[in-house]
């Protein structure tokens, strides 16, 4: 997606990175440090149009939807019956 955004400079690309790197979040947390890099040369790629405040609440939005995985979790947590994680007796 960033050389995407890099080659058509299209907002839809930046909202699919913002997604993408909410749910890399969801699944490893040591993402952080590959996404600096990631954003930091989409933001320097759009001439730091994407800070502008409706790109950037649009973006945070975009990455906050891809972080609600998490917001599964304690549905499933109340709900579900305890597990025997593989005990057999």
């Amino acid at each position: 997606l960033t050389a995407k955004y890099e080659t058509t400079t299209k907002f839809k690309y930046a909202l699919g990175g913002a997604f993408v790197c909410g749910l890399g979040m969801c699944n490893q947390h040591t993402i952080v440090f590959f996404m600096v890099l990631l954003v930091g040369r989409v933001i320097w790629a759009s001439d730091f149009a994407l800070l502008e405040q409706h790109n950037f609440i649009k973006l945070c939005i975009a990455g906050a939807i891809g972080l609600l995985p998490y917001a599964y979790l304690p549905l499933v947590s109340h709900y579900a019956e305890p597990g025997s994680w593989g005990q057999l007796d």
